[in-house]
């Protein structure tokens, strides 16, 4: 025994990491997706899987959510923000939230880096522009 641990118990635990692949952001983004779509239209449904499809999945979907950062995550919306689609930034920004509170809840997350982006958003412009 080292440290206080049994040999067995840390061998196990490190083969168990080791293929670990349920944490990673494209998996629980998934598994989101099916616990939400009962409660959510089809439309609504595809519109949330197609701005995770297109703005997150390429950049993080294989990133384990523990090795997501504040950082890496303001690139991915800030890349939505250059297109002028600020409301995009936002939704996207609450979509990740959700789900990193999603895996928190399931033991697969230990923070959610998404809730503190919200302030470095450019604002959405509501209404018309006109006076």
């Amino acid at each position: 025994m080292r440290e206080g641990r049994a040999p067995s118990l840390t061998r196990k635990q490190r083969r168990a990491k080791a293929y670990k692949t349920d944490d990673h952001f494209r998996r629980v983004s998934e598994e989101w997706l099916e616990h939400n779509k009962s409660r959510w239209v089809k439309k609504h449904c595809a519109d949330v899987r197609g701005s995770l499809e297109r703005h997150v999945w390429p950049s993080l979907g294989a990133i384990p959510l523990n090795s997501i950062t504040p950082p890496m995550l303001l690139e991915v919306l800030r890349t939505i923000e250059k297109t002028s689609a600020n409301e995009t930034a936002h939704r996207v920004r609450q979509r990740i939230s959700a789900i990193f509170d999603y895996g928190i809840a399931n033991g697969l997350a230990t923070s959610n880096p998404a809730p503190q982006l919200k302030s470095l958003l450019s604002p959405v412009q509501k209404g018309s522009s006109r006076p």
